[in-house]
């Protein structure tokens, strides 16, 4: 005996919401690790006409056939410090260089992921120090971080220096470093588009904000 199968065709309205988007704008006054939100900015909507298939009840397509925004989204607008650099580490690091300016930040959405570190764009040559006492655990090159070093620290710390032009004479893999000792200098090797220090925070595995590791 042939089952029966009822195919319905419909047209079902949505609303649905506009993320806002958050606009960074650089303010000169205040340091790297002072963000202040100038405007909470507020999410947009719009109302959507979906084509909806059904078969028996159950729905087996859905097809947008047309969208009318009917609130247009506010961006957040972050005012992001780029002045100075905060004078006093709450924690146990230093900042691997003197000065420079924040050019990405922790967690910025990448199409690889989210960034692991922070962006400490810099003039190629300057100086990158040891964050704190360690040992060398890894000094190479690869295609995305370029001439990188790895320091091992107490407490199942470690810091990723990237994109340098180039390492201290001194360093060998297993080479102990001690707090603010120069490792290399700022560049752009590997994937990068200026010269910059991409800088990493590590505990056990899992990645760090490094600026969390520094008052304002």
């Amino acid at each position: 005996k042939a089952l029966l199968h009822v195919k319905t065709v419909e047209e079902v309205a949505v609303t649905e919401t506009i993320a806002r988007s958050i606009k960074y704008k650089a303010n000169p006054d205040k340091s790297v690790r002072a963000d202040q939100v100038a405007d909470a900015g507020s999410d947009g909507s719009r109302q959507v006409i979906y084509q909806v298939d059904k078969v028996n009840g159950n729905e087996i397509r859905r097809k947008q056939i047309n969208a009318t925004v009917t609130k247009e989204p506010q961006a957040k607008v972050i005012m992001t410090g780029i002045g100075y650099w905060p004078a006093r580490p709450t924690g146990m690091f230093r900042f691997p260089v003197n000065g420079g300016t924040i050019s990405s930040r922790f967690g910025e959405r990448r199409s690889y992921g989210p960034h692991r570190g922070v962006d400490i764009a810099n003039p190629r040559g300057t100086p990158i120090y040891a964050a704190a006492n360690g040992t060398v655990t890894d000094k190479t090159r690869g295609s995305s971080y370029g001439r990188y070093i790895v320091l091992q620290h107490a407490n199942g710390y470690s810091t990723l220096y990237a994109h340098l032009s180039e390492f201290a004479s001194s360093l060998r893999v297993g080479s102990s470093v001690v707090r603010g000792q120069v490792i290399g200098w700022v560049g752009n090797s590997g994937r990068s588009s200026g010269p910059h220090l991409h800088w990493e925070v590590r505990r056990y595995g899992e990645a760090l904000n490094p600026l969390n590791f520094f008052g304002n």
